[in-house]
């Protein structure tokens, strides 16, 4: 008989994990409050180390011809010189959210996904007594539960209390703009005195356009955008512009701090932003809860369920706790707004060679789940 599994969330991470846990022959449910998780949203950066686990899921070509290549990503200051300009391709590509949402949850078995349908209730269970997980309608029990359920994870709060993300002093606008004069021909961040900007090629014209900027509640999103980065190289205001037309996503930031002290708790564990939710300055937060969901199916080859969610914490914990505080540092350091203190930083960044700075990217990009 199947082992059981139900999956709290149907973002990138949760609908990957579902379908990886089918691949290990897992009788999966996900649970997702939303009527249409698969739409909404705007676009996230996929690298090598997400992709070769959508590869071994079956996934992987039909994801890479859903976007762009990007391009090694350079950086810029507000008035256009260069500060690191990486050549080469990297396999970086960047695609709209709820394409690979739909790619994702297209490759589950019909009837896997279940809208509409909000948890209101965990049971963990233990090693000796499944878990049992509750909606407004049912309740469910299951082997295993994975708490995919984002930032404000009510799943952490069970497996780790009082573990909650802090606002990280500023704020985030996203969007995607279409119809572009010309294409954008690779990646670029540029960064100011507390403010960045960047731009990644989405294909046919189209780009992912974000901006970030110190939080002020005083500020609207929808007029001050484009006066704030006015005088920043073209083709900044310009694009900035364009979102007065599109749908933009804006929010204040925010983060944890650490890892949980613990990823999982009897038969439930974390994953994707439930477990590390960062900063958004790697691009690698979809990333990573794909990681996460090709290590957990893989782990539970393991007969025990206990022994599956430890081996499971012990592979995920130092890379994804080593890559929140490294989020967490570049989100500081984009924040200065000093002269001196943002020329020292410039300065810095200028010194470290192309070749050097594309290393340490690909030093992230480089993993590979593991056989």
């Amino acid at each position: 008989m199947a082992r059981t599994a139900v999956v709290c969330g149907a973002g990138i991470g949760g609908l990957t994990a579902a379908l990886a846990l089918q691949r290990e022959g897992w009788d999966v449910r996900v649970l997702e409050r939303r009527e249409e998780p698969l739409t909404g949203g705007t676009a996230l950066t996929v690298s090598e180390n997400a992709l070769s686990v959508l590869d071994a899921l079956g996934v992987g070509a039909r994801a890479r011809r859903l976007g762009a290549e990007t391009g090694p990503f350079g950086l810029r200051r507000a008035d256009g010189r260069w500060l690191t300009r990486p050549r080469g391709t990297t396999g970086l590509r960047c695609l709209r959210r709820d394409d690979l949402a739909t790619l994702l949850a297209g490759a589950l078995r019909p009837g896997t996904l279940q809208t509409a349908a909000a948890v209101t209730g965990i049971d963990p269970g233990t090693a000796g007594c499944r878990a049992r997980v509750s909606t407004a309608t049912t309740t469910v029990e299951a082997d295993l539960v994975v708490g995919a359920d984002g930032i404000s994870s009510p799943a952490r709060g069970l497996v780790a209390p009082g573990c909650d993300p802090r606002p990280a002093g500023y704020s985030a606008w996203r969007a995607v703009v279409t119809d572009l004069p010309e294409p954008v021909a690779a990646a670029s961040e540029t960064w100011g005195a507390g403010d960045r900007v960047g731009v990644v090629p989405l294909g046919h014209r189209s780009a992912y356009v974000y901006a970030t900027a110190p939080t002020d509640p005083a500020h609207s999103p929808a007029t001050d955008l484009a006066a704030r980065f006015a005088s920043w190289h073209a083709p900044v205001p310009d694009l900035l512009a364009r979102l007065a037309g599109v749908p933009v996503h804006h929010a204040p930031v925010a983060a944890l701090h650490r890892l949980p002290p613990r990823l999982h708790t009897g038969r439930l564990v974390l994953l994707g932003d439930a477990a590390h939710a960062m900063e958004p300055n790697l691009g690698q937060g979809a990333c990573l809860a794909v990681e996460d969901a090709g290590v957990l199916a893989r782990c539970t080859r393991l007969p025990a369920v206990a022994d599956a969610l430890a081996a499971y914490e012990r592979a995920r914990r130092p890379r994804t706790g080593a890559l929140l505080a490294l989020s967490r540092r570049l989100g500081r350091a984009s924040l200065l707004r000093g002269r001196t203190a943002v020329a020292v930083r410039d300065r810095a960044m200028a010194a470290v060679p192309d070749a050097l700075a594309l290393r340490q990217v690909e030093r992230i990009w480089a993993w590979r789940l593991p056989a």
